[in-house]
């Protein structure tokens, strides 16, 4: 006779732009995750005045000049302090250059921002987003990510499993600075404490 199958929790774990498609991909509700871990959550772009006037004409670049390159929302200084990190990101095939960043993909990235804004489950306590336990990991020097906006979002969530951790000095690839152990250890405390004996 075989042994019952162990049912393993999916924990939903996304970083930088993963956040914005982790998110959506919890409120699709295609999939039940037992909670969602979010580090360096780029769910809001700080927004330069050159990217502001970018944005007024993100509608129509989109539509006429769709694959055409645009101004990059990411200055790479802001993404992390240590220098060697910029090496292992260009020789990454799997990274994406910022600087390749084309129309369409910049206006849908804002529609997905603004959909996020205002999607009704994020506030609804029975949703199954909100009964979802939730941690956002933040370093307090991303310059990346629009922080007022995010701590909106996270004071909407009307969940009352929630974190945020704001890592004093950070910057945007919180995984990345010098003081990334403290991070893991604290990804690590926040699942034990909701998974003890699955880790």
């Amino acid at each position: 006779m075989m042994p019952a199958a162990v049912s393993t929790p999916i924990v939903l774990g996304a970083y930088s732009y993963g956040t914005l498609v982790g998110i959506h991909t919890v409120l699709a509700r295609q999939h039940h995750f037992a909670a969602m871990c979010f580090i360096g959550p780029s769910l809001f772009i700080r927004l330069t005045p050159l990217l502001r006037l970018q944005a007024a004409f993100a509608g129509s670049l989109s539509t006429l000049f769709p694959e055409a390159h645009i101004v990059p929302a990411v200055n790479r200084e802001w993404l992390c302090r240590d220098p060697g990190y910029f090496e292992d990101f260009d020789n990454d095939p799997l990274t994406t250059d910022t600087r390749k960043v084309t129309a369409r993909m910049g206006s849908e990235t804002r529609r997905a921002m603004r959909a996020l804004a205002i999607d009704s489950q994020v506030a609804q306590p029975d949703s199954a987003f909100s009964q979802t336990p939730a941690l956002f990991l933040i370093g307090s020097a991303d310059r990346v990510v629009c922080q007022r906006q995010a701590t909106r979002f996270f004071d909407r969530l009307a969940s009352r499993d929630k974190e945020v951790k704001v890592f004093p000095g950070l910057y945007h690839c919180l995984l990345e600075d010098p003081e990334k152990e403290d991070v893991v250890r604290h990804l690590m405390q926040w699942l034990e404490q909701r998974f003890p004996n699955t880790l």
